[in-house]
């Protein structure tokens, strides 16, 4: 005869087995903030800006560069010619907040529309809501598309976590049956 336990397991299993994969949350709706930074963290030259994702229209930083969030991407168009390269300094580079942690924790990724020379992940900062992109010393013109998207754990590893829990319980109840009976 089949136990609890043993039932438990299989519809764990069952789940697991046949679940959704992880897909990333878009941020179409959600207000974030695109700054400008220069020369250093923190001290700002542009911004920050709210930014209401799939409603706002492309930011311009002076004329020179457009900043735009869509739903899973962070974009930064440069175009001002031959007439600018970005200082160099601790940092100068454009910045995406979360300030309101409706997507965070960020994950993120160089998309492979960027056309950006000299650019690569080095140039990419990021913690739980902001998302930082360094062009320091960087010549001008070139388009860089960051892949932004909050994270959302898989079904899989739920149902194993909790699966886990179960073993852990059901280890922990034989164990003090045992110990009642010794």
């Amino acid at each position: 005869m089949i136990d609890r336990f043993s039932l438990l397991a299989a519809v764990t299993l069952a789940v697991a087995t046949f679940a959704a994969p992880a897909s990333a949350v878009s941020l179409t709706g959600l207000t974030v903030q695109v700054a400008h930074e220069f020369p250093e963290l923190g001290s700002f030259d542009f911004g920050p800006a709210n930014y209401t994702v799939g409603t706002t229209a492309p930011l311009s930083y002076y004329g020179l560069a457009d900043i735009s969030v869509g739903a899973t991407t962070f974009t930064i168009n440069v175009f001002c010619g031959a007439r600018c390269t970005w200082s160099p300094a601790d940092f100068n580079g454009f910045v995406l907040f979360d300030t309101y942690s409706v997507a965070s924790p960020f994950s993120v990724s160089i998309n492979s529309a960027t056309s950006y020379a000299g650019f690569d992940a080095s140039r990419i900062s990021f913690d739980d809501n902001t998302v930082r992109v360094n062009l320091a010393g960087l010549d001008a013109n070139g388009l860089i598309v960051i892949n932004v998207a909050g994270s959302v754990p898989e079904p899989r590893s739920w149902a194993m976590l909790i699966a886990g829990f179960g073993l852990v319980g059901a280890a922990m109840r034989k164990r003090s049956k045992a110990t009642l009976a010794a």
